[in-house]
């Protein structure tokens, strides 16, 4: 009996003996590939777990820890220092860091995320619900807040945000004002001295602009001269000057400064009328200039001196004039109070009557001559008969 005892053991025996560097002690520390275990179970080496490892205390790393599939953290998560995510960290609980918070990918949070230091993200950070930031946070990504104006206390005086400007100074901005420039509502301010002298193009939503009004912008001249000088040849499809806030459906129109309304328009139509207005000026405009040179679609009034022109006699304008109340050819008062009046044409019979007055003047004239030879005949006459009768 004794020696089959032995006979069992003596393979256990072997083995022991041939796996010198594992250590299994009845009382104190066990060690597997070591021969001086320095915990309960100390590891040389790698070691695989087919199934769950359940640790009922801490867990410490001193190295890299890697895990190939997903990493669930069911409570609090504490990091004592710098963590590396090179992909996505999806927590659905709470983030709590005393140190930075780095990473090279997106952040998502759908709860809190309480930084008492930097946050540092080259992407995106979408968060759910609140971010409180205690210390500095640089953002070199897209940020997308879209309950941006839902935001509390905006009345709150204190609150403040710093900007920095493209020329690298910083600005601050009440809360109010912040938001009014995300909406594109109105522009922030960047015109300081160090701008005009180095001036920048800034860009928002549909708009590229340059907001000091002591920069000129100069188009194919290196001097301009005015707010935008253009040297050559420009085009645009409408052309609105004055009160950017007029309507108007002409090609160009100039506002009042003050008004609605436009003072000057071209290329525009009054209500249904089929002819197009290529110049108008409304509401009593007054228009002052050295010269003025119209082209008239219609003959120049040179015909009057034709043969053959049908000239109205004395009688027969008079009559007309008795009837018409006004000289054949030329409107009426009532409808140059509607439709206004064509300076072209205006002159065109202003013209034809100045000449058809030259040849009522001929006519006299010549009238004159015959009536003035019959009376030196008739004084002839009786000069004749004065003599006869002595």
């Amino acid at each position: 009996m004794k020696n089959r005892i032995l006979a069992l053991m003596l393979p256990f025996t072997i083995a022991l003996t041939s796996q010198a560097q594992n250590t299994f002690p009845t009382n104190g520390n066990v060690g597997i590939n070591t021969t001086s275990p320095s915990a309960k179970l100390d590891v040389n080496g790698s070691m695989i777990v087919d199934s769950t490892l359940i640790v009922k205390d801490s867990v410490v790393f001193e190295k890299d820890s890697r895990t190939k599939g997903k990493f669930y953290v069911e409570d609090k998560s504490y990091f004592l220092e710098k963590v590396y995510m090179y992909n996505k960290l999806i927590i659905s609980g709470n983030v709590e860091t005393s140190q930075n918070l780095k990473s090279e990918n997106n952040i998502t949070a759908e709860n809190n995320v309480n930084a008492s230091n930097n946050v540092n993200a080259s992407n995106n950070i979408n968060v759910g619900n609140k971010l409180n930031v205690t210390g500095t946070s640089n953002l070199e990504g897209t940020v997308k807040m879209p309950g941006l104006t839902g935001l509390n206390n905006l009345n709150n005086e204190d609150l403040q945000i710093v900007l920095r400007t493209p020329q690298g100074n910083l600005k601050t901005y009440g809360i109010v004002d912040f938001i009014t420039a995300i909406n594109d509502k109105e522009l922030p301010d960047f015109c300081i001295p160090e701008y005009e002298q180095n001036p920048y193009w800034m860009s928002y939503p549909q708009k590229l602009i340059t907001a000091c009004p002591n920069v000129y912008v100069g188009i194919g001249t290196y001097n301009p001269l005015h707010k935008l000088h253009v040297q050559g040849t420009t085009y645009s499809s409408k052309f609105l000057a004055g009160n950017s806030q007029g309507v108007s459906s002409a090609m160009i129109s100039g506002f009042s400064p003050n008004n609605l309304y436009p003072l000057i328009e071209l290329g525009q139509k009054i209500g249904a009328l089929d002819q197009e207005v290529r110049f108008k000026i409304t509401n009593d405009g007054t228009v002052y200039c050295k010269e003025l040179r119209v082209r008239l679609v219609s003959n120049f009034p040179d015909y009057v001196f034709e043969e053959g022109y049908d000239l109205m006699s004395i009688d027969e304008l008079a009559e007309y004039i008795k009837e018409y109340h006004h000289l054949p050819n030329l409107p009426t008062a009532e409808d140059v109070q509607s439709n206004g009046l064509s300076l072209g044409e205006l002159n065109r019979v202003m013209v034809e009557k100045v000449e058809e007055l030259s040849l009522y003047t001929i006519q006299l004239e010549n009238e004159n001559d015959l009536m003035q030879k019959e009376i030196e005949d008739l004084r002839a006459d009786v000069e004749e008969l004065k003599s006869l009768i002595k």
